[in-house]
């Protein structure tokens, strides 16, 4: 298990062999994270997050309470997950989504505009809507 200085994995986090914990990322005490799993720069993974064995998390994801990653899943930066969502194995998921929902093995989403947001749905597959995002001044 590769934990960069920089990282903080609290005691009751279930870290695997193999595993890297790149900088400034939190793993929360509930997580538990496979064996040779790899963890970008920035990330949060909450507690009650389940990540399976061989996944590539890239930097700067929030993975939020509930989630459950299978075995050889891969994450873009910047992803965000939000309530109750299960990533089927090998599912490739694009750099700034957002995920609501479960997924089905072996899909690739791509984000196409910044602040779209995937939802499921088990009849038809990957559903995208833009959300519109405001300007701050």
């Amino acid at each position: 298990m590769d934990i960069h200085e920089k990282a903080y994995v609290s005691p009751g986090a279930d870290v695997a062999e193999y595993c890297f914990i790149g900088p400034f990322t939190v793993v929360d005490a509930g997580a538990s994270i496979g064996e040779s799993t790899r963890i970008g720069a920035g990330c949060h993974v909450q507690g009650d997050v389940r990540i399976g064995k061989n996944c590539e998390i890239g930097s700067g994801c929030l993975l939020g309470r509930q989630l459950q990653v299978m075995d050889g899943a891969i994450f873009g930066a910047n992803v965000t997950t939000v309530g109750q969502v299960r990533v089927a194995p090998g599912v490739q998921v694009g750099a700034g989504s957002v995920l609501m929902g479960d997924s089905r093995p072996l899909s690739i989403l791509k984000n196409v505009h910044p602040g779209s947001i995937v939802t499921w749905s088990s009849e038809s597959g990957a559903k995208r809507q833009k959300k519109e995002v405001e300007e701050v001044e």
